[in-house]
Parts: structure tokens; C-alpha cells; sequence
């Protein structure tokens, strides 16, 4: 597996130097919709390799409460076991994991992303550190109210 994080241009940079082999999984951290990111997606079937992004379940809701990150990385890792795990590490809620589990394997409202942001989302539900966000996107002009 590689590991490509992004430092200003590292992303497409590297996807210019590194030599990747066919069967190797790749998770590029960074934006989404950016265009080194949608190079490394264009790559990797001409050469053999995955670029992995995790569902993020309910879509924007998922950047919101981070817990549902957590389980999305989670899942991604361990399936189903990850249902019970994180019942015990966010009672809760814990009613909603079952749901959230059949939405990713029925990809209904989940997008797949490959955002740092979101794995920061999950890390910091893991630590304990945050359980809900309110997002101002840099992207988004201040409105006066």
C-alpha cells in the first residue's frame, strides 16, 4: 500500500515519480474533486493499481458527525465487526451503525471520498476529541446577515 499526502503539490508530483506497482492499493489524501487526485483515479487502471476512498455515509452529514467517519474507516477494515465496536465506543449512537452499514453496502447516500479532512473526522471521533463539527468551508463566501 502507498500513502500519498499532499503539501502543496506533493500529490501530482508524485504522481509523476512514483512508480507504482499493478496490484498495489493507494490512498491519496487530499481533496477530492482536485485535479492531482483525478489524475491518480485516471492512473490507476491503465496501471493496475486502487486508489482507495472510503463511503462517507449520508454524505455531508458524515463531515458533520464525525462518528459516522469513524465507522466508515472502521468498516472498511473489519465489516460488520465494526457494528459492535463502535455501539461501545459511541453509545450514542449506537441505533444508527446497523443503518449506516447497510447504506455502504447498498451505496445508498454514500459517496466515496479520499479527503484527509475526513480521516482527521474519524481520528478525532476515535480520540474522543469530537463528535460534531460545524463547517465553515473556506470555499464559501461570508454572507451578512
Amino acid at each position: 500500500m502507498a500513502l500519498v499526502s499532499s503539501v502543496g503539490y506533493g500529490v501530482a508530483i508524485a504522481g509523476k515519480i512514483l512508480n507504482i506497482k499493478a496490484g498495489a492499493r493507494v490512498l491519496v489524501l487530499e481533496n477530492d474533486h482536485t485535479s492531482p487526485v483525478l489524475e491518480w483515479m485516471a492512473r490507476a487502471p491503465q496501471q493496475g493499481f486502487t486508489v482507495e476512498a472510503v463511503p462517507q455515509p449520508g454524505g455531508d452529514a458524515a463531515a458533520k458527525e464525525t462518528p459516522r467517519m469513524a465507522f466508515a474507516y472502521l468498516h472498511a477494515a473489519l465489516g460488520d465487526g465494526a457494528i459492535a465496536l463502535c455501539r461501545d465506543w459511541f453509545p450514542e449512537h449506537a441505533g444508527q451503525f446497523p443503518v449506516l452499514a447497510q447504506m455502504i453496502a447498498r451505496g445508498v447516500n454514500c459517496p466515496r471520498t479520499t479527503s484527509m479532512g475526513r480521516l482527521f473526522d474519524a481520528a478525532a471521533a476515535l480520540l474522543g476529541i469530537c463528535q460534531y463539527l460545524s463547517l465553515i468551508h473556506i470555499s464559501e463566501p461570508t454572507r451578512p446577515y
